[in-house]
């Protein structure tokens, strides 16, 4: 059941995202933090930079969650900071392959660039 519930957890992060990368409901949002600062604007443009910094947030979220749940001989100030930069890069890396695969789905079903959008034609 655990091993459910972590690949879903991941799975969870990649779709955030890829909604926060490429959603049209943040749109407005990427563009007003690339008008405040080109690190930021790069963050929540790049697959990577975004997959990295959910996974290091979200990591940190569900430690504080969790930490009382933790055996009292883990050395919590070696495993923290270590499982936090392990999660980051894992969700960085794998955001990264989920868009290359969804890319590569487009490209051979030849699906317009337009598609979904609702416009009226």
């Amino acid at each position: 059941m655990l091993i459910f519930f972590i690949i879903l957890m991941i799975i969870g992060k990649i779709g955030i995202t890829h909604i926060i990368v490429d959603g049209k409901i943040f749109e407005g949002l990427r563009k007003w933090v690339k008008s405040k600062s080109e690190f930021a604007g790069e963050a929540v443009s790049c697959h990577q930079c975004c997959g990295t910094y959910v996974g290091l947030l979200t990591f940190w979220i569900i430690y504080a969650l969790i930490k009382s749940h933790i055996p009292f001989n883990t050395p919590a100030i070696v495993t923290v900071p270590f499982m936090t930069l392990i999660y980051g890069g894992l969700i960085s890396i794998l955001s990264v392959f989920a868009r290359s695969i969804l890319d590569w789905i487009t490209l051979s079903i030849n699906i317009p660039s337009d598609w979904g959008n609702n416009d009226g034609k």
